[in-house]
């Protein structure tokens, strides 16, 4: 997850500078409308057009990224998710070699285990394939 999480938050910063009009193509129309003013004074300038995205890119980049944000949410999730269930089970092997007299032992591997079944820890681990699945089928719909 570490290595698709690099990769979504590169395409991220890539996709960021989508929301601004090329600097290339603004000096393109700028200058086409300053040759169209010259010939004929009477058009004017209007810078507000030439700054602003148009209607249809934006929403398309609001789309992609909206995909990758998802993904990488989704990842983080995954990782978070993992560590949680992974320090819980490391803390209940701790509880079975811990020292102490065998009953408070008992009840505190037994509280750890509760935790677990109240918090589904089971489910959770069983999600965690499948969440990742989703966030790596989102990535591969913003390559497409």
């Amino acid at each position: 997850m570490a290595l698709l999480g690099g990769a979504l938050t590169a395409f991220i910063i890539q996709t960021t500078s989508r929301f601004r009009p090329d600097p290339q193509d603004v000096t393109n129309q700028l200058l086409i409308a300053i040759y169209d003013h010259k010939m004929n004074p009477s058009i004017p300038i209007d810078f507000e057009k030439l700054l602003k995205l148009d209607n249809s890119k934006f929403k398309w980049v609001v789309f992609q990224s909206t995909l990758l944000y998802t993904s990488l949410a989704i990842s983080v999730a995954v990782a978070a998710v993992a560590m949680v269930a992974k320090l819980w089970i490391i803390r209940y092997k701790h509880e079975v070699t811990a020292s102490g007299p065998p009953r408070l032992r008992a009840r505190r591997r037994q509280e750890v285990y509760d935790g677990a079944i109240a918090w589904r820890l089971d489910k959770c681990i069983e999600a965690l394939p499948v969440m990742a699945l989703v966030a790596v089928v989102l990535f591969a719909l913003f390559i497409l």
